[in-house]
Order: structure tokens, then C-alpha cells, then sequence
């Protein structure tokens, strides 16, 4: 008999181990329940961290009058067209941030038609220019594409 209630108590104890297991397992699953909840609540909010942005990396608009976009843009002028004393006027910007801020802009061109000539012309160009402060030169012209021959009026 005194045998008997012994295995008894072992599967007392057994059984309430197990218990104390499962409780402590249930009370973990249901506190990740809850920061998924609350973390899910949080998206959309103002000022959440989780509010979406522009993609690291990716492209974004960049303002016209940007001091560092017109100074980019007045290298890539006076690059492109040597002694014909460009000005532009900024169409359409933007800019990429990766290594340095490569900068895409459509401009408004107008130079003089030949180097020592009194008359101008303008055309509209898109030129993109890596600007990298620590190098030297600072300022890469990457592309330069004509997009009309004629500036609209």
C-alpha cells in the first residue's frame, strides 16, 4: 500500500511539473501575442518609426533651388559647354543618396552658338552628376542626354 501511494505522489508531481511547464509556455506565447498586436497597432501612426518613407537608396524628389544640386548643375554646364557661357534654369530634379547624392536634372540651357559668337541658343538637357565631396574632383558627369534642341517658350 505504502508503495501504491508513493507512484502515486510521483505522478502527482510529474503531472504538475508538466503543468507548471505548459502555464509558463502558454504565459510566454500569450505576452508575444501581445507586443505582435501592439507593435501592429503602431504602424500608420504618426511619427511610428514604421512609417513608410523613401526607400533607402532609392531616388527622391529634390528641390529646384537646392544650393548643392545648382551648384552640381553649374559644374556640369560650364563642363559641357567650355567658353560658351551657359545658364540654365533647373526643369526637374532629383536626387539619389549612396555614396555622395547623384543628382538627375532636366535644364533649360542657353549658350552662346559657337565660342566667340554674340548669338545663343537654348536647348533642354538632362544631365546626371555624382557629387562626392571627398573626392577630387568632387563633382562626375555621368550622363548628358539632349532632350529637345529648343527650350519651351
Amino acid at each position: 500500500m505504502g508503495e501504491e501511494r508513493n507512484n502515486r505522489r510521483k505522478e502527482e508531481r510529474k503531472f504538475g511539473a508538466r503543468a507548471h511547464t505548459s502555464m509558463s509556455q502558454l504565459a510566454f506565447l500569450i505576452v508575444a501575442l501581445l507586443m505582435v498586436v501592439l507593435a501592429t497597432a503602431q504602424l500608420g501612426r504618426p511619427g511610428s518609426a514604421t512609417k513608410p518613407g523613401p526607400m533607402a537608396g532609392g531616388w527622391s524628389a529634390c528641390p529646384t533651388a537646392d544650393p548643392q544640386l545648382l551648384k552640381a548643375m553649374n559644374w556640369g554646364t560650364q563642363k559641357e559647354f567650355v567658353n560658351l557661357h551657359p545658364s540654365f534654369n533647373v526643369l526637374t530634379a532629383r536626387k539619389q543618396v549612396v555614396a555622395g547624392t547623384k543628382y538627375d536634372a532636366t535644364l533649360a540651357v542657353t549658350r552662346l552658338t559657337s565660342e566667340g559668337s554674340t548669338t545663343t541658343q537654348c536647348s533642354v538637357v538632362e544631365l546626371v552628376i555624382a557629387d562626392q565631396p571627398w573626392m577630387t574632383p568632387e563633382y562626375t558627369l555621368l550622363s548628358k542626354t539632349t532632350v529637345n534642341e529648343k527650350c519651351p517658350v
